[in-house]
């Protein structure tokens, strides 16, 4: 998994860090706070770092009993990974450790070879102890490919749909961190975007509710609402002039209303109310379902 630059949120920091890399199945401390980390540059930071203790460091070159300019400088290239490291995992005391240690080093003020050791050593110690506080979110193998990622549903679905596009990554982060009850919650929103995709294709912009026979905004009518007034735009639909585009607006159209009630009933009502809770296994086959009903829908409304 590649690492990407990021920068971590003010509630990122507030919580204890999170780091996830590429593995087996952990819990998260916030998917909204996830920080995408490679475990590789930590261990190849830590390599170069302990270049600086080893007896015959082609880093550091003695003069006499003092470090050269050069070395000063190897010295300065070799921490900087492991401080960029220690930043993106909040090891607080070793980035400040560290931090220090560059500054004295680009001033000159550190001569003395094994006084440069005992420092580095003393820092590495230091980045032990605070990685044992970090929290490492695992995703396994089998998973990778629905891990942050930007159109799980495709280009059709991002294009028509770009509000829903939060929720269906959100659905594939928590489809490869094993949560999987939330994982359905927000295939849930996402099938919400389609169903007012829908409605706006049927021309039922507003929604009449039945018993008060005032308008609402669609994105505050409940599912049964929508689905009922768009049954009636179907129903006024059938009384137009036969046609092919009519027949096959009609015939798409009642697909995918049906579907949106089966939907409704399988999952929809019961992960919002939580009345279930689900398997990887159901999560997996709602996933599936939403992909394919959402591109239905693209197909339908584009």
């Amino acid at each position: 998994m590649e690492c990407d630059e990021q920068v971590p949120t003010a509630s990122a920091q507030a919580h204890n860090p999170l780091a996830v890399i590429s593995g087996s199945r952990v819990g998260l401390v916030s998917l909204w706070d996830m920080i995408e980390y490679c475990l590789r540059d930590l261990i190849e930071a830590i390599d170069r770092a302990e270049r600086l203790l080893r007896a015959r460091s082609n880093v550091i070159v003695l003069t006499g009993e003092r470090l050269s300019a050069e070395a000063m400088q190897a010295a300065l290239i070799d921490l900087k990974p492991l401080m960029e490291q220690c930043g993106k995992l909040f090891l607080t005391a070793s980035a400040r450790d560290l931090k220090r240690l560059s500054v004295e080093l680009a001033g000159g003020q550190i001569t003395n070879p094994e006084g440069l050791r005992a420092r580095v050593n003393g820092i590495l110690n230091c980045v032990r102890e605070e990685l044992f506080a970090v929290c490492f979110g695992f995703v396994p193998d089998s998973k990778k490919a629905f891990f942050n990622q930007e159109s799980l549903f495709g280009k059709a679905v991002a294009d028509a749909f770009p509000d829903a596009a939060p929720d269906i990554k959100e659905a594939g982060n928590c489809l490869a961190h094993g949560l999987n009850t939330a994982a359905v919650f927000h295939l849930m929103r996402v099938l919400e975007f389609g169903l007012r995709g829908l409605a706006i294709h049927l021309k039922a912009k507003a929604i009449t509710k039945q018993l008060k026979q005032t308008n609402i905004p669609i994105e505050l009518a409940t599912w049964e609402e929508i689905i009922c007034t768009l049954e009636s735009k179907l129903a006024q639909l059938r009384t137009k002039a036969r046609s092919a585009d009519r027949e096959n607006r009609i015939k798409v159209c009642n697909e995918l209303l049906k579907d949106f009630r089966c939907v409704k009933d399988l999952w929809r009502n019961k992960v919002v109310h939580a009345r279930e809770s689900y398997d990887a296994e159901v999560a997996q086959s709602a996933f599936n379902h939403v992909r394919s009903f959402m591109q239905r829908i693209a197909d339908a409304t584009i």
